[in-house]
């Protein structure tokens, strides 16, 4: 089964992996998943950290600066990315009270 991008009509490759943030989406084994703003803004602030182990303040702050919201939102983002991602071959991994971490190609972690 082929899959083709949303925005741009090409055949989707089974090892690409991409973020367009513009459009909202997150291509991966040959896969689209659409996910919201926020949601995109956790995904791209762990891509550019990949293999690092990233606190949820330093998420918290880079997502949502100075607004008012409650900080415990960042773990709701994580646990319906995760589930939205896994498809893709992303798992994003969860080291207790040291933060998250993102790895691609079905890496183990919860």
């Amino acid at each position: 089964m082929t899959c083709t991008c949303p925005t741009c009509g090409q055949v989707v490759a089974e090892v690409d992996f991409r973020i367009d943030a513009g459009a909202g989406i997150v291509i991966g084994g040959g896969k689209v998943v659409d996910l919201p703003r926020r949601e995109m803004q956790v995904l791209e602030f762990l891509w550019v950290r990949q293999g690092r182990t990233v606190t949820k303040q330093q998420i918290f702050d880079a997502v949502y600066r100075d607004e008012d919201v409650d900080w415990n939102v960042i773990e709701s983002h994580m646990s319906k990315m995760r589930k939205k991602v896994a498809p893709l071959g992303v798992v994003i991994k969860s080291e207790r009270f040291k933060g998250y971490q993102l790895l691609l190609g079905g890496g183990h972690g919860k």
